[in-house]
Order: structure tokens, then C-alpha cells, then sequence
């Protein structure tokens, strides 16, 4: 696997088509895992705070353990994000504890490779540059916003999380395909190597941010218009010679 996250893409794309997975969308990807002869998908309660999934790694057959407490569209992405580590990591550990935040001690590069591995499986790149492009003009109200996320999750059967770290990693690729630049031609690049570019771009989430700021904004200056009228009112019953 190499270390940028154009080559982790390219390595997803692989994992597609070696498990066969569906074009169509969304994936459940715990049902394709449950139909490899060497995957064994297995279900616990998990006592301990933030773990969500388990991967032990065989020669042969593989275990996967899902929390019973989380939810099936969360299910779903931490199948996909132990089936990053089978996948790509066999050289690295016999088995992966994977948890809401990474922990202390864990292997962060691991981690976020799982995870935007997991993420460009459920959510692929192309399909999301043309759903936000499709959909920009919606993105006048945080309420839009709001419900274009709550239908991507719907559409990629993912958690709402799952999506607003999806639009915030591919907002330097977004930004590109919104200024004309073809889909074969984009750039591909992590939050790290932006940073290293010194790059500032701002995704959905921060214009989501921005709109609810703005109308907190509004909302104050109403409430201060109608305190500072109200003064006014109260002044003026108050000086007979006023009336």
C-alpha cells in the first residue's frame, strides 16, 4: 500500500473488484463479507467506551466482530473499515481493535487509512463530486444543508458522522470539480499534504457553519432592535412632555 491517499484510492478500487462489490449503491458491505468464504462476521456487546470493531487477521479465515450497540448504517462502515485492515495491513498486526476516536498507542496512519479507505469503499469519490455538484445550488440555507446530508446518508447507508468527515476530506477534490476541472484530472490530496501546501479551503461543513452563524447573527441584532425599541417606549410613557 503506498502512503498517499491518491495510492490508498487506487487500492480500494482493487478491494472492489476482488470481492466483486455491487456498482449500485449503497453497499452493505457486512452482507458481502458475510458471503466471503474468508471473512466470518461475528456480533458482541461490547462493554468497553468508544470500540466499535474487532478484526482478527488468519491465514485462512478472518474475523470480523461488530458492536451490537451501534446501529446498522454504523455497522456497516466499521465492517468496511476492518475490511481496509485485512485488506491492506496483514503485515503490520494479527488484529485490529478499532474505536470511535483513535486511542493512545494505535498506529494513526493505520487508522486513517482504514477510515478513508472505509469511506472512498462506501462513498466514492466520483460519486460524491457529482452529487455535490448536482445539489449546489441548494446550499443557500443550513436547513438544506441539513437535509442534502441526511440524504447522502440515506443513499450510502452511512451514519451522518460518516458523511460530514467524507465532505470535510474531499473538499480540496470538491473544490476543483466545482471550478470546472474533470473528474480524471483532480488532484487528489490528504488533509496533511494540504497543510503542507498551505492550502485553506473551506468545505460544506464550515459554509454550513457560517450560514448558522449568520443567523444567530440576525437573531441577536432582532433581539437587540426590539430591547432598544422597547427602552424607547418605556422613555417615552415615562416624559409627559413627549407625548
Amino acid at each position: 500500500m503506498g502512503s498517499t491517499k491518491s495510492d490508498l484510492y487506487i487500492a480500494v478500487e482493487q478491494i472492489r473488484y476482488a470481492f466483486d462489490l455491487d456498482t449500485e449503491f449503497p453497499l452493505n458491505i457486512v452482507e458481502s463479507c458475510g458471503e466471503n468464504e474468508h471473512i466470518h462476521i461475528a456480533y458482541e456487546t461490547f462493554n468497553t467506551v468508544g470500540l466499535c470493531s474487532i478484526a482478527f487477521l488468519g491465514e485462512v479465515e478472518n474475523t470480523i466482530i461488530l458492536n451490537r450497540r451501534r446501529n446498522e448504517a454504523e455497522q456497516n462502515f466499521d465492517c468496511a473499515h476492518e475490511l481496509m485492515h485485512i485488506c491492506l495491513h496483514r503485515n503490520y498486526a494479527s488484529s485490529f481493535q478499532c474505536y470511535d476516536k483513535v486511542q493512545k498507542g494505535q498506529n494513526q496512519f493505520l487508522e486513517w487509512a482504514a477510515n478513508e479507505g472505509a469511506a472512498q469503499l462506501l462513498l466514492p469519490m466520483d460519486e460524491m463530486l457529482h452529487m455535490v455538484k448536482r445539489n449546489y445550488s441548494r446550499f443557500y440555507s443550513k436547513e438544506n444543508i441539513e437535509d442534502f446530508k441526511k440524504e447522502l446518508s440515506e443513499m450510502f447507508f452511512v451514519s451522518p458522522i460518516v458523511v460530514m468527515f467524507r465532505l470535510e476530506s474531499l473538499k480540496y477534490e470538491i473544490e476543483q470539480y466545482l471550478n470546472g476541472v474533470d473528474i480524471e484530472e483532480i488532484e487528489i490530496l490528504s488533509e496533511r499534504q494540504q497543510r503542507s501546501r498551505k492550502l485553506q479551503i473551506r468545505s460544506l461543513n464550515t459554509r454550513e457553519e457560517d450560514l448558522e452563524s449568520k443567523l444567530s447573527y440576525v437573531a441577536e441584532q432582532d433581539e437587540i432592535d426590539y430591547l432598544a425599541q422597547e427602552i424607547e417606549n418605556q422613555l417615552d410613557a415615562l416624559n409627559p412632555y413627549e407625548r
